[in-house]
């Protein structure tokens, strides 16, 4: 469903969660232009939920990763 997560923490939408998510995400927030994130996988990757991306949600998405939560 448009506008909605389908996979908290995938932001390359590839139906997994693992690092290449989170390098993904931090090369995107670090400005790299070679890093293109869909606007499903920018929605996926605010695993905080509170409306923008930053780089905490990079450490919870390695969380995610580690079965830390």
């Amino acid at each position: 469903q448009q506008g909605n997560v389908t996979n908290r923490g995938d932001v390359n939408c590839d139906s997994s969660v693992d690092v290449s998510d989170a390098v993904l995400l931090a090369r995107y927030l670090a400005e790299d232009r070679e890093a293109a994130v869909s606007v499903q996988g920018k929605r996926n990757a605010d695993v905080n939920e509170n409306g923008s991306l930053e780089s905490n949600d990079v450490a919870l998405i390695l969380r995610i990763v580690a079965r830390v939560d």
